[in-house]
């Protein structure tokens, strides 16, 4: 399937592009766009100069943080891109009765079970485990080799850290941080940062917008 990369100057890039290409996606053209000081590919254009006809195709954003992540689609939509399929590294396990939201992104080695319901512009990245019956909600991210159990709720924009480990039936609330390598035992609220083992509050009150890998 063509499709155009709208976001190329980030760190993700790689890994999105060696997905693509296991999923024997053809990349068309890519849209700078992305973070500071991170070079595009030479064969880029900007926004402004994006031909008409790449308007039809799909569109990736590889893209981690929520708030560029978010920024990148609004800018894509407003030049006319209506095409956000989701994507799947093929080395990924998921169950078939998966829902995947447009344009989110399973990385390689990810195992997704029955029931779970990945939100739009999501991503699961490399190695890590959702439950059964889990939720990621929009724009949500799960870090490398982070398991979510079962029936694990995780908010809009929230960041769950590589190696972290969330046990069954908790949620973790819109804009959170769970920093790496933390055990979450209890419900975290919105925009809570915890970290450790058992994880422990260490900030409160945080903007949806502020949430990194």
């Amino acid at each position: 399937m063509d499709c155009v990369i709208y976001g190329t100057g980030t760190s993700f890039l790689g890994e999105v592009l060696v997905a693509l290409d296991r999923g024997a996606w053809n990349v068309v053209g890519f849209v700078i766009g992305g973070e500071d000081g991170v070079a595009p590919p030479d064969d880029a254009v900007a926004p402004d100069d994006v031909p008409v006809d790449w308007l039809e195709l799909p569109v990736v954003i590889p893209v981690l943080t929520s708030s560029l992540r978010r920024a990148l689609v609004d800018e894509a939509i407003g030049l006319g891109f209506t095409r956000f399929p989701p994507v799947v590294d093929p080395t990924a396990i998921v169950a078939p009765d998966v829902e995947l939201g447009e344009g989110c992104f399973v990385n390689a080695g990810a195992i997704v079970a029955s029931g779970v319901t990945i939100g739009s512009f999501a991503v699961v990245n490399r190695a890590a485990s959702i439950g059964h019956d889990g939720v990621l909600a929009p724009y949500a991210s799960v870090g490398p080799g982070a398991t979510t159990c079962g029936s694990v709720a995780v908010g809009g924009s929230t960041v769950i850290g590589a190696g972290s480990v969330v046990v069954p039936g908790r949620s973790v609330g819109a804009g959170c941080v769970v920093s790496a390598g933390s055990v979450v035992l209890s419900d975290v609220p919105d925009g809570t940062i915890v970290r450790g083992n058992p994880a422990e509050v260490i900030k409160t009150g945080l903007e949806r917008d502020d949430t990194r890998i």
